[in-house]
């Protein structure tokens, strides 16, 4: 079974964080070959984006961010490309970001569910919040 992912996610499985647990189980299950966990491009991009915020604000040191980062990486999440015209024709649709967007038109693509922690993509019927994993 495909399931989409989005940054929120992915960031738990290597910082602890509220949800960590529920999504480390996720990944363990993408580990394992019993779901797929595929995400757009912006991913890995978001996913740094929030470890330096981690820096900034002290949580974790730069090297640790930096192991994280590889860490992520390793996981091969599969990355789908997505046509930037659908990604906007999906924002303006359901009135999120781009990047949000991306993660959404993903789910409506391949009929799946998004996995997220963020609040605003939970408005969506195909998002589940971590938690529920």
């Amino acid at each position: 079974m495909r399931v989409v992912v989005d940054a929120s996610v992915v960031v738990k499985w290597a910082v602890p964080e509220p949800y960590s647990q529920e999504a480390r189980k996720l990944r363990n299950d993408h580990l394992l070959g019993r779901v797929k966990a595929v995400a757009p491009p912006c991913l890995w991009l978001e996913v740094a984006s929030a470890l330096r915020e981690y820096v900034i604000r002290g949580v974790l040191p730069n090297d640790k961010a930096l192991t994280a980062a590889e860490l992520l990486y390793q996981t091969e999440v599969e990355i789908e490309e997505v046509d930037p015209r659908q990604v906007l024709a999906t924002a303006l649709k359901h009135g999120v970001t781009t990047y949000d967007a991306a993660y959404v038109y993903l789910a409506e693509k391949h009929n799946t569910l998004l996995y997220t922690a963020d609040e605003k993509l939970l408005k969506h019927p195909k998002a589940r919040h971590i938690k529920d994993y």
